[in-house]
């Protein structure tokens, strides 16, 4: 891990990349929306028997409802890690310099 990597880490404001990331899950699954209409925050949430409410919220960025629900953050990163997105680019701060994808689609 390089120093600046490590000071970026240190210096995260929670709030921003709450916020950060609940917009880089909502943008992958509007890409994926526009390809096929079934990935709507409802069926995404039946099919990972998520609760919508949650989802809803983890999708949010705005910084004063933003509220990060550990479950559904993580099987949602399990399932677009599973359509080929890559979890480091919507977990990095600086993801500048990251592929969006594991593999291209």
């Amino acid at each position: 891990m390089y120093s600046a990597d490590l000071e970026c880490i240190k210096n995260i404001d929670d709030k921003e990349l709450h916020r950060e990331i609940g917009k880089r899950l909502r943008e992958i699954r509007m890409e994926l929306r526009k390809k096929d209409r079934k990935y709507t925050q409802k069926n995404i949430a039946k099919e990972l028997n998520l609760d919508m409410n949650g989802f809803s919220r983890t999708e949010q960025y705005k910084s004063e409802v933003f509220s990060l629900s550990r479950n559904v953050l993580i099987k949602l990163l399990i399932y677009y890690n599973l359509l080929g997105y890559n979890i480091e680019w919507i977990l990095k701060p600086d993801n500048k310099d990251t592929n969006k994808f594991t593999f291209n689609l």
